[in-house]
């Protein structure tokens, strides 16, 4: 009984073998299509992505820690840092952009 192939003697010319293309499930195939403008992204309930740095909007009728999930993903999507504070007389949370 002969030892079994190597993997590089079953693809020296750079094809595979019929037993290799068996176990495969997928193909890649190299191209030179143009880059597509994609899919448009998650849009936010509020303007985190319109902010600049030292600016703020005013969310009136919502619990800070309602806000924060929010507050979270748009600095993780957007690399971005904002601050939350709650305004005096509960007349909402302002939020800023720091960073």
């Amino acid at each position: 009984m002969q030892p079994s192939p190597s993997r590089r003697q079953i693809c020296r010319r750079g094809e595979p073998s019929e037993r290799l293309m068996k176990k495969r499930r997928y193909i890649v195939e190299m191209s030179d299509l143009p880059i597509g403008e994609g899919k448009p992204g998650r849009k936010f309930r509020f303007p985190f992505d319109r902010l600049v740095i030292g600016k703020c909007f005013i969310v009136k009728g919502m619990k800070k820690n309602i806000l924060g999930p929010y507050k979270s993903y748009a600095e993780r999507a957007l690399a971005r840092r904002f601050k939350t504070e709650t305004l005096p007389d509960n007349a909402g949370i302002a939020v800023w952009r720091i960073g």
